[in-house]
């Protein structure tokens, strides 16, 4: 046998064993236990490893974590990572698709912020209930619940005729004007080509019906508005149903015309219907597939196509507001808001009581609730049925028209902008100057007193009163007796007709017998409460009312006839006091 080293260590061969082959496997053996790694406890040391090529723990653990970095711990592996992308290798490409799909839709950044005008697409949507009611001598009030209302004076028109809410916006109509408002508060004020008393909206186009001679009107937008001709009538109320504007009248019988009904497919070409019944008509409804009238005595009519008419059943109570809500039509009175109800427009049942104690020149229905205002008071009343009424407290005015709407509103009229908050404080500083232009100026102006209008009040009631001054004969001047002026007007030839500048003066009639006419108010609008004094030294004279006008006798139960004279004994005295928009009240001595 013989022993050979080669690469994979030392191999036996067979065969005769020599001493020199002895020799050679001793020194095989010496060298290779020379060159062999020491065990310690079964691990080769560290020294005796050759590293070359190979990385150490610390090593590895630095790189992964240079790697991962700052990820958060749910997304600090590949699997995370993954999910997070829905497995989706192509994620970004995906994502930069949607964004791009979403481009006519997107809010331009400027200057770093989404532009206004484009907030509409970050904003949730709702609506608002909105309650109305104007003043007849400038102003209005605001309410959700038709319960607790706000007053604001941010227009300045009187004697409102009608108001309606269509195309997210109050319309409000007077004798020659109109007032357009998004949210009751602030208002946009133009004039009217014409006259009017009643507006409805129906097919993108609002109508209104004259007050008396005049023409229709029609507009797209409540500010643009086009004439139409429409017959001679005393035109009262508008409303829209079965595909046709439908008009009646109160005051035909002033214009000496018999038109008191009419209708119109278009709103500017009108048909007169000559089968309307004869009354004087206060309100026109559609609703419930019927139209439905009443007056201000105790009758009404119903259509169902606005041209062929019934004599509906008598009303409990005097029909001067009709009004359509909770499925019924319910009618408010003029005297104090007492109120009647029918299901289906022809049988009443009433009268029901209202907690209103003084006139109500309008009623409305919106959102669930009847509602009513007085005139020149505080108090107001809401109902639910027309049956059961809820006094409210209102701010003090002489409350007319009356409206409802379902204002759109975002979330965003709650977020002011910078340019807002400037355009406010520009508002309320306005003009003033600029020494007089903060509280605090303002507050050193007043020197500081906090009853700054007492005191002036009290340093001038110290003062003594004007010297009495006798009229001159024959010409104007002004009597004064302390603090109390009352300019006075000569009447010693010729007739006279009244104008706003004898508003709050006494006319003194001498020598012949003379006339003192009251115009009609289509000439002049004197104001509700003007007063004006008669003094007749003379003859017996006439105090006459335009056809237009109604001159009632105070105490007197008879209702007086529109344009009826009085007549003032010599050495009599009467006093006129605008009542309404076509009555003045007179009293005295010497009246017949």
């Amino acid at each position: 046998m013989a022993f050979k080293e080669n690469k994979d260590g030392i191999s036996i061969d067979k065969g005769a064993t020599t001493e020199e082959d002895l020799i050679v496997l001793d020194s095989s053996i010496q060298e290779s236990l020379e060159n062999k790694a020491d065990l310690v406890d079964g691990q080769v040391p560290t020294n005796q490893l050759d590293l070359t090529g190979y990385a150490t723990e610390g090593y590895v653990d630095t790189a992964i974590e240079n790697v991962v970095g700052l990820a958060p711990e749910d997304l600090n592996t590949l699997s995370e990572l993954a999910d997070a992308l829905g497995d989706n290798p192509a994620a970004i490409t995906t994502l930069q698709s949607d964004v791009s799909a979403l481009e006519t839709g997107k809010a331009d950044l400027v200057n770093g912020f989404v532009r206004e005008d484009q907030l509409k697409f970050i904003q949730e949507e709702g609506i608002s209930p909105t309650y109305i009611a104007l003043q007849r001598f400038g102003g209005s009030a605001v309410s959700t619940d038709a319960i607790t209302w706000t007053a604001y004076t941010s227009f300045n028109r009187n004697l409102p005729t009608d108001s309606i809410y269509a195309t997210n916006k109050f319309v409000v109509i007077g004798n020659d004007y109109t007032l357009v408002s998004t949210d009751g508060v602030l208002w946009t004020d133009s004039n009217l080509p014409s006259n009017a008393r009643s507006i409805a909206y129906a097919s993108g186009k609002f109508v209104t019906v004259p007050y008396g001679p005049g023409s229709s009107l029609n507009s797209t937008d409540a500010v643009t508005w086009t004439t139409t001709t429409m017959p001679n009538g005393g035109w009262s109320s508008v409303t829209y149903g079965n595909g046709m504007f439908v008009a009646v009248a109160k005051y035909s019988h002033i214009w000496n015309s018999t038109n008191y009904g009419a209708y119109s497919t278009d709103g500017i070409t009108c048909t007169v219907n000559t089968s309307m019944p004869f009354q004087q008509w206060n309100n026109i409804v559609y609703a419930n597939e019927k139209f439905v009238v009443t007056d201000s005595s105790s009758n009404s009519a119903y259509s169902t196509d606005g041209i062929t008419w019934s004599t509906g059943g008598s009303l409990p109570v005097a029909g001067y507001y009709l009004l359509y809500g909770n499925d019924r039509f319910v009618i408010v009175d003029y005297s104090g808001g007492n109120s009647a109800y029918s299901t289906d427009g022809i049988s009443w049942a009433g009268p029901y009581e209202s907690p209103i104690d003084i006139a109500v020149f309008d009623a409305g229905y919106g959102n669930g609730k009847f509602f009513a205002l007085g005139y020149n008071s505080s108090s107001g009343a809401y109902s639910t049925d027309g049956v059961t009424w809820t006094q409210t407290t209102v701010p003090q005015g002489y409350w007319g028209k009356v409206g409802y709407g379902a204002v759109p509103v975002t979330s965003t009229q709650e977020i002011a902008s910078k340019y807002y908050v400037d355009t406010t404080i520009e508002s309320l500083i306005d003009t003033a100057p600029e020494a007089l232009n903060t509280l605090n100026e303002l507050s050193a102006a007043l020197n500081d007193d906090e009853n700054f209008a007492t005191t002036v009040t009290t340093a001038l009631s110290n003062k003594s009163g004007l010297t009495v001054v006798e009229p001159s004969a024959n010409t104007n001047t002004a009597i004064s007796v302390g603090y109390v002026g009352l300019p006075q007007v000569i009447l010693n030839s010729g007739n006279l007709t009244l104008s706003k500048t004898h508003a709050g003066k006494h006319i003194y009639i001498t020598g012949a017998s003379q006339t003192v006419t009251i115009p009609s108010i289509f000439s002049v609008d004197f104001q509700v409460g003007t007063t004006i004094v008669v003094i007749n030294a003379g003859v017996t004279s006439t105090i006459s009312p335009d056809g237009n006008e109604r001159l009632q006798l105070a105490g007197a139960t008879a209702q007086s006839n529109y344009g009826e004279s009085r007549t003032l004994a010599a050495y009599g005295m009467a006093t006129l006091a605008k009542l309404d928009s076509e009555t003045w009240i007179i009293s005295g001595n010497g009246l017949t």
